[in-house]
């Protein structure tokens, strides 16, 4: 009986070590990498001028039943100190945002 729960848990670590041995080949592969803006127009984006920064935001280029997407919230987080948090409830270019916190 012991042979078996020795064996059993001896198992169970190389089957382990082998997930952590095949995650770690692949890891780079896991990684998520931005992808450039599909929308270059004028109107695909909103600058946002916020103290010693611009900010270049991408918004949807089309709205209502044609935009293909639902936005329930959109959150900003400013980490600086104190930290701030601004949320929009819903799409952020037809809703203004509100800060919350900071």
């Amino acid at each position: 009986m012991t042979r078996f729960i020795y064996l059993s848990a001896a198992i169970a670590v190389l089957a382990y070590l082998g997930l952590c041995a095949v995650m770690f080949i692949w890891q780079r592969s896991l990684l998520y990498f931005p992808q450039p803006r599909g929308y270059a127009t004028p109107q695909s984006t909103l600058t946002l001028a916020v103290a010693g920064a611009e900010l270049v935001i991408s918004v949807r280029p089309a709205d209502g039943d044609d935009a293909g997407m639902m936005t329930f919230a959109s959150i900003i987080m400013e980490l600086k100190r104190p930290p701030a948090i601004m949320i929009a409830a819903g799409p952020p270019c037809s809703n203004p945002y509100r800060k919350i916190a900071g």
